[in-house]
């Protein structure tokens, strides 16, 4: 099973916010970007993920614009990462007349260890959105480390049986290079 969230090439999800008033008597900062949200069970196909959350623009003397927007991810595993540039979230933040920025915003990773449909870890062991070299290189260095042991990393440990082994370099062979 993969993702059900797709995102097409050209659309944009956009949190951005207003720009503030300069009406006197109402003057105002520029609003925050908003907060998503998205939670996959399975891979995160991230090629087309165009978001902007851009904090709003500030006129008036002494008020910062607004803060850039929140992007939190729930996933088992990403699949590209942002790679394209074209695509790459856009939450900066909202600038002013003369009193600087808000706060940038950021992107949130939760990668979810243990996948409750298959009761295995993703075979992208290093996290960049790709099953390459670098994780059979993981995996590789730590060949016959068990939990107990103090170089343990469980998300090498992609079987889940407490021990680095063949296993797991072997599912990450057979998802090499698929994404």
């Amino acid at each position: 099973m993969r993702s059900a969230i797709n995102f097409l090439p050209g659309a944009v999800i956009d949190l951005g916010a207003g720009n503030g008033s300069d009406i006197t008597g109402g003057e105002s900062r520029g609003g925050n970007a908003g907060v998503l949200n998205i939670s996959v069970l399975d891979l995160m196909n991230t090629t087309y993920f165009n978001i902007s959350g851009l904090g709003g623009y500030s006129s008036v003397s002494g008020i910062a614009g607004g803060n850039g927007g929140i992007v939190q991810l729930t996933f088992k595993g990403l699949i590209r990462n942002f790679t394209l540039s074209t695509y790459t979230p856009k939450l900066n933040a909202g600038s002013s007349a003369n009193s600087g920025a808000g706060t940038a915003g950021r992107i949130i990773y939760n990668k979810i260890l243990t996948n409750p449909l298959s009761n295995k870890r993703d075979a992208d062991v290093d996290g960049d959105g790709q099953v390459q070299v670098h994780d059979i290189t993981s995996i590789r260095d730590l060949y016959n480390n068990y939990s107990t042991d103090n170089t343990f990393d469980e998300n090498a440990d992609i079987n889940i049986d407490n021990r680095i082994s063949v296993t797991d370099i072997a599912r990450v062979g057979f998802e090499f290079f698929t994404r």
